[in-house]
């Protein structure tokens, strides 16, 4: 089962935030602890990523492929797994296989907490920190992992007419509930003026309604809570290029599995009750493929 945890280490006051799975760390978030805690990342066939300055902000990429497996970095997943060494590093080995066969086809792959990585035609790896990456999404629009952002992509305008479709729809459905309130009221007190008068004199009890049972339903119609939309369920390698994929164009994507066999693609949203399924909707039209969805919809957790 994987649980979100803060790293109990500290560098720099820099907080390390990763998926863990019974309470350890992987890979991804592992090299980005590395690279954080000595400075520099060796990328066995790729190269290595180097932290020049005492802040740890500016982080470069040196493109070397001579480069073999760092017996450091296998001791320190080691010690962070508690697998023995060979199994770490036949762990590392997969992963750098992994981010090669991305790079080698011209997809670009991101590094978890230190940037993205793409080989271009011409052969020579081009570099994004993370952070001068989110200094770009400011300078055009804040990403945030909810509803809105998630659906934005590109065009501004398209964002307008979704508010603008969307507002007069919650008009309509808040005209339309108030003249049903108002008719059911109308016909409420027609028939109890009919047997009042039938009754004569007869009388019904008083019934006190708490007005703090209230304010609690009302509370709990109010309040949002976290979703997760799952978008897709698929291999390792599949998975793993969508997640890439999406994470490049700026979106909260998240990934987990449970058997290692299958791995899933979800979006972490929080909504009210009433507004998941249309958010739902909206997600399985704009991300889910039926052919990885046997339900052809996202499903909520």
């Amino acid at each position: 089962m994987y649980t979100v945890l803060a790293a109990s280490r500290h560098y720099n006051n820099i907080i390390y935030i990763a998926v863990a799975e019974n309470g350890k760390m992987k890979i991804p978030a592992l090299l980005s602890k590395y690279l954080f805690a000595t400075k520099k990342l060796n990328l066995a066939g790729i190269g290595s990523f180097i932290i020049e300055n005492e802040d740890l902000q500016n982080i470069v990429f040196t493109q070397d492929v001579s480069l073999k497996m760092d017996k450091e970095l296998i001791a320190f997943v080691s010690s962070q797994t508690g697998k023995m060494k060979s199994l770490s590093k036949a762990d590392l080995e997969s992963h750098f296989d992994l981010i090669a066969q991305f790079l080698n086809i011209g997809k670009p792959f991101f590094f978890e907490g230190i940037g993205t990585l793409v080989k271009p035609k011409s052969g020579i790896f081009q570099f994004t920190p993370e952070i001068q990456k989110n200094e770009k999404l400011k300078t055009k629009e804040a990403v945030a992992a909810d509803f809105k952002s998630i659906l934005y992509l590109k065009y501004s305008s398209y964002k307008k007419r979704l508010k603008i479709v969307f507002t007069i729809t919650i008009i309509l459905l808040i005209s339309f509930s108030i003249w049903q309130g108002y008719k059911f009221y109308i016909e409420k007190n027609k028939s109890n003026k009919a047997d009042f008068e039938t009754t004569n004199s007869k009388t019904e009890p008083f019934v006190q309604v708490d007005s703090i049972d209230i304010l609690q339903v009302k509370d709990t119609l109010n309040a949002q809570i976290e979703y997760q939309f799952i978008i897709e369920e698929a291999t390792q390698q599949r998975a793993s290029i969508r997640y890439n994929l999406l994470k490049s164009y700026g979106l909260d994507i998240k990934i987990k599995t449970e058997d290692s066999l299958k791995y899933i693609l979800y979006f972490s949203v929080k909504a009210f009750p009433s507004d998941t399924l249309k958010i739902r909707d909206s997600l399985s039209a704009m991300y889910v493929n039926p052919n990885f969805m046997k339900t052809g919809k996202a499903l909520i957790e």
